[in-house]
Parts: C-alpha cells; sequence; structure tokens
C-alpha cells in the first residue's frame, strides 16, 4: 500500500502545522515552562529540519478538522454552491448539465484531460487550506495573550496584541473563503471548458431556448442543490 502526498497537500498543512508548533512553543516559554534556546533552532541539521517539517504536515493535518467551527463563521453557505452560482453568473452562454454535488468527479475528469489545469484548482485549495489554518492559529495566539494578561501581567499591550491577533485571524478566514469558491469555482470552468467538444458537462444554447430560460433553469438546479 502507498501513500501519495501532492505538493500542495504538503505545503497546504506542514506551513500551518509550523505555525501551530511556533505558537504552542511560543506560549510555554511565556508561561515559563519550558526554555526556548534561538541558537539551537538556527542549528538544527538537514535532518532535524526535514523530521520537524514531517511532526508539522502531521500536526497541520490533524488539527485542521479542529478548525471547523471557527471557519463556519466566515462562511455563509456552503463553498461548493458559492462557486457553482459564481460560475453560472459568470458563463451564460452555455447551459450547465451538472450541479454543484458533481465537482468530485469533474474535478477528476479535469486531472486525466490536462494535470496541468487541475493544478491551477488546487492552488486555490491550498491557499484554502493554509490560510483557515493559519487563522485558527492565530486565534490561539489570542488566547494565549488574554491568558498572559489575566493570570501573569495585566498590561494593556497584551490585550492589544490579542486585538491584532484576532484581526489578523478574521482576514486570514475571509480569504479562505474566498479562495474556497474560487476552488469550486475553477472547476466547474476548467470541466466546461475541456468538454466543449463533446458537451459532457456544457451544452450551447439553442434558438428555442433563450438565454433567460436557460438562466432560470440553472438558477433552479443552483436552489435545489443549496437545500440539500
Amino acid at each position: 500500500m502507498s501513500l501519495t502526498i501532492g505538493i500542495y497537500d504538503f505545503f497546504a498543512y506542514t506551513i500551518p502545522g509550523a505555525f501551530y508548533l511556533m505558537v504552542a512553543a511560543y506560549a510555554a516559554a511565556l508561561f515559563g515552562k519550558v526554555q526556548v534556546d534561538v541558537a539551537q533552532v538556527n542549528d538544527l541539521s538537514l535532518l532535524s529540519a526535514l523530521i520537524l517539517a514531517g511532526v508539522a504536515f502531521v500536526a497541520g493535518f490533524l488539527i485542521d478538522p479542529l478548525t471547523k467551527p471557527w471557519v463556519k463563521l466566515f462562511r455563509k453557505r456552503d463553498p461548493t454552491v458559492a462557486g457553482y452560482e459564481s460560475y453560472l453568473k459568470n458563463c451564460r452562454t452555455f447551459k450547465a448539465t451538472f450541479v454543484a454535488d458533481d465537482w468530485r468527479i469533474m474535478i477528476n475528469c479535469v486531472r486525466f484531460r490536462s494535470r496541468e489545469t487541475a493544478d491551477r484548482s488546487e492552488r486555490f485549495n491550498a491557499l484554502n487550506i493554509m490560510l483557515r489554518n493559519v487563522g485558527f492559529g492565530l486565534l490561539l495566539l489570542a488566547g494565549v495573550y488574554v491568558l498572559y494578561f489575566l493570570l501573569i501581567a495585566a498590561n494593556f499591550w497584551n490585550l492589544a496584541l490579542a486585538a491584532a491577533c484576532l484581526w489578523l485571524s478574521v482576514v486570514a478566514e475571509q480569504e479562505s473563503a474566498k479562495y474556497s469558491k474560487w476552488f469550486y469555482s475553477s472547476i466547474f470552468q476548467a470541466a466546461a471548458a475541456l468538454s466543449l467538444d463533446d458537451h459532457r458537462w456544457v451544452e450551447p444554447l439553442t434558438a428555442l431556448e433563450p438565454l433567460a430560460a436557460s438562466t432560470v433553469r440553472v438558477q433552479h438546479e443552483g436552489a435545489d442543490v443549496e437545500q440539500r
């Protein structure tokens, strides 16, 4: 049995995983639980750096599910439906023969037809994963500063740092939501573009089916998806 990890998957989880480890180490040092030797960190060997990168990937992968309650506050609707509606809005000259839930089979079709095109879509998802985890890490860091203010030093700057981390967390989550929508929208656009010849996913509008009627039909399909 082989395990394949794509380059986008690796960086999507490794960078925030390393950030989680830094937050944990910083919090432990701040509360006097451990001492961090910066010189030792700078003198890490290649093997130690590779092991640390592996640990960061695992940390990011395992913590990612814990981000969902915080992430949901910045996603007013299912990103799949949002991406589908964005596609419908921007591609009005072809009628869609698919719905939002088809995105899994569609991205596999895109990978089969053009790996480079699929990579462009997956880059959006990697940025989405990375930003939502970095945003959650900043939320944890804000909590660290609040605890330090309450338990150790009632200094105004600790609250100011907590507020700054919280603001950056919100910005990161908003950007994550944007890239999530772009990911699904780009899948639909790529699949439609690659199937223009065989009309697998889209069909040209005909004289018997004016644009307005087609728009109503696909919008109705989008509404059905949202109600699931």
